[in-house]
């Protein structure tokens, strides 16, 4: 599950968080990995993860684990920071099969689709992507379509991905 800037307090975070437990509850022992890193400076030692963390513990009816991912503030690095625990997770428990959904943002659903699918290629699981409408304006969506592209090149160059990423944490002061 990745963050989006849950810490900010703008977004219908309930009904995600929600939609989430909903697509959980059919599964037999879901595992969750919260993905977002501490991208408020004014929340201080309080990470996307441990969010959506507590909210997922609040929101199922049973215990689930949670698993947190907090050193990335891009959605590339959600789904690239998540890969080892992915692996470890598989290969702890080799006998049963296994099925990848990433929920994310519905804007931001082809560049969490590419980029889940490349990075997690060779981990031979079903990759699912599940968007959730936040209910964005036009001008939103309109603002997200040159961002998809860029963080698309992000898996081609890392240079352009370090670039961007710098910028991203200096604007939200984090080390």
């Amino acid at each position: 599950m990745l963050g989006y800037g849950c810490d900010k307090g703008d977004l219908d975070l309930l009904a995600y968080f929600r939609f989430v437990a909903s697509l959980a509850k059919g599964l037999n022992g879901p595992c969750f990995i919260a993905c977002g890193g501490f991208t408020n400076p004014s929340l201080n030692n309080v990470s996307e993860a441990l969010i959506i963390e507590k909210a997922i513990e609040l929101e199922m009816d049973s215990l689930v684990e949670v698993i947190k991912e907090e050193r990335s503030i891009t959605t590339i690095e959600n789904i690239r920071n998540s890969l080892p625990i992915i692996e470890g997770i598989i290969h702890s428990n080799l006998r049963y099969e296994f099925e990848i959904t990433v929920v994310c943002d519905s804007i931001r659903f082809l560049k969490v689709w590419l980029l889940s699918r490349w990075i997690y290629k060779y981990l031979d699981v079903r990759v699912n992507v599940a968007g959730f409408d936040f209910k964005r304006s036009k001008k939103e969506i309109l603002r997200q379509i040159p961002a998809t592209f860029l963080e698309i090149l992000f898996y081609f160059s890392s240079r352009i991905e370090r670039f961007f990423r710098d910028r991203r944490a200096k604007k939200w002061r984090i080390e």
